[in-house]
This record gives structure tokens, C-alpha cells and sequence, in this order.
């Protein structure tokens, strides 16, 4: 009887192992297809190193499909080893070759992980540009509690704990009136629940947008709302893809549903739920201005 239990149990671990990776085979292959077709198209044009970031769970899937399907843009995504290490960026020597080898003119990167620097990223590509993407503080920490669990409250705590090495991106570059504020919080709150964790990790990761004076810089960074992309994908991904000087296409976005929009507002205290809302008033304004 155990055992039958036991080969059940690694069974269904297998399936689920096949069922992760049948996606990415998928988005590979069709990138060696488009790869093998830009290397034949492309006639030299000006490269342009573009960047997306954010906060984890903020709906950059459904943009990169959207994205790659232009012919004249390249994606490196986090589970690249070619781009990325562990979920950051490989050094920016790395970054250059990966933007010259490309057979596009528009070389895309996904560094979520990698937000709290995208000044110096932005610095140090010339003409590059990024597309900031905040979405629905409960969607989002729905999406990161189902995606991660207790992990969410683990962060928090490894954040309060100074167990986090200096340059783990939720520590690095992070403000202490920033720290002290999350740090107050689990302090105060000894059953924190995974919402509640990554509705913090929200506040600290869209904070970075106007940390770093990305809001007053319209000419190289993008802020863009996913709820308004999921729901008039063509009403709003036009200006995005004039943003990146890609032409745009509706086929490009024949598959983003307005469902993908909706998400029960999760429980959380009085106190995180104030912060989010003023995190959410000020990229609205952003957003609006």
C-alpha cells in the first residue's frame, strides 16, 4: 500500500514537472522560428535595448506575449541563462553582446528583480527605454500568495531579520523609512497572512518608480496599467508599441481576454490596506498625468 502510495505521489510530481515545461518548449520554439526568420529579414536597423519592470505578479506575462509578437523584437525573460543568473541580469558587458548578436532592432529584458536599478540599466544603454507595469494591489498579491505561498511571509520576515545578503532585490537599494515601515508592520501583525506579506512587497516595489524619479522622465520610461491593457488591448497597447517605435498590429493582442482583468479583493489590515491605497492614488496620477 505505501508503496503504490509513493509511486503515486512521484507520479503526479512528474506530470507537474512536464505540465512546467511544456510551456517554455512552446515559447522556444516559436523564438527559434522567429529567430531563424529575423536572421533573414533583418537588414541592419538601429538596435534599441528595452527593459520591464515592476513589481513580481504585476501581468508582465500577458505583455511579453503581446510583444514578442512583433517580427522586430527579441525577449529575454528570467529564465534565460544567457541574460540572467538566479533572476538578475548578467553584467552589462553581457548586456551589450546579447543587444549586438540580436537580428532585431528591439532587444527586450525582463529584470523584475532587477527594478531597484533600472536607472543604471537605463544609463547604460543608450536610447534604451522601459515600461513600468503596476496592477491592482489584490490582484497582485493573490497572484504572488497562490504562486508562493508562506514564502511571501518568509520574505518579510528575512527582510526584518537582516537575513537578506545585501544585494537581494528586495533589500537592495531599499530605503530605511521604507524598511522600518514593512518592519513595523511584521512586528505588529504575528499572524501576517501570504496577502498581506506581498501586499507590502507591492508598496516597496512600486515605490522604486518614484524613488528613482522615473515618473519625471516620460521620454525613456513607460507606465502602463494592466488592467487597461487586459481590458482595451486595442485602445492601449497602440501608444505602447509607438513608445518602443515598433508598428503595431491588432493580431498582436487577439489573445488578451478582459477576464484576465478580474480578482477578488483578498482580507487585509486596516494598515497595509492605507498604504496600498496611497501607493495606488499615486501611480494613478502617474498614470492619468
Amino acid at each position: 500500500m505505501k508503496n503504490n502510495i509513493t509511486a503515486a505521489r512521484d507520479l503526479r510530481q512528474k506530470q507537474t514537472a512536464i505540465a512546467r515545461m511544456i510551456p517554455k518548449a512552446k515559447r522556444e520554439t516559436r523564438a527559434f522560428v522567429k529567430r531563424l526568420r529575423q536572421h533573414v529579414a533583418y537588414r541592419g536597423e538601429a538596435k534599441t535595448a528595452a527593459f520591464i519592470f515592476g513589481c513580481q505578479r504585476s501581468g508582465t506575462n500577458m505583455l511579453i506575449e503581446a510583444l514578442e509578437q512583433s517580427p522586430l523584437t527579441h525577449m529575454y525573460q528570467e529564465d534565460n541563462g544567457a541574460a540572467f543568473i538566479r533572476n538578475r541580469l548578467k553584467s552589462i558587458e553581457v548586456q551589450h553582446q546579447l543587444i549586438q548578436r540580436a537580428p532585431c532592432p528591439v532587444i527586450l529584458f525582463k529584470p523584475i528583480a532587477d527594478s531597484q536599478r533600472a536607472t543604471a540599466l537605463l544609463d547604460a544603454h543608450i536610447g534604451s527605454k522601459a515600461i513600468w507595469i503596476f496592477r491592482d494591489v489584490d490582484a497582485t498579491s493573490a497572484s504572488a500568495a497562490a504562486k508562493w505561498g508562506q514564502m511571501q511571509i518568509s520574505l518579510i520576515r528575512q527582510l526584518c531579520d537582516n537575513m537578506l545578503p545585501p544585494t537581494h532585490w528586495l533589500g537592495e537599494h531599499l530605503p530605511d523609512e521604507q524598511r522600518a515601515w514593512a518592519c513595523g508592520l511584521y512586528a505588529a501583525l504575528p499572524h501576517m497572512t501570504a496577502h498581506e506579506a506581498a501586499a507590502i512587497k507591492w508598496v516597496l516595489r512600486n515605490a522604486i518608480y518614484f524613488d528613482l524619479g522615473l515618473d519625471r522622465q516620460p521620454e525613456r520610461v513607460m507606465l502602463v496599467k494592466y488592467e487597461d491593457l487586459a481590458r482595451a488591448p486595442r485602445i492601449h497597447f497602440p501608444a505602447l508599441f509607438d513608445f518602443l517605435t515598433l508598428p503595431f498590429d491588432a493580431a498582436y493582442v487577439s489573445n488578451v481576454r478582459a477576464s484576465a482583468a478580474h480578482h477578488d479583493a483578498p482580507p487585509m489590515d486596516a494598515r497595509i490596506r492605507a498604504a496600498c491605497d496611497e501607493m495606488m492614488a499615486r501611480l494613478e496620477r502617474a498614470y492619468r498625468s
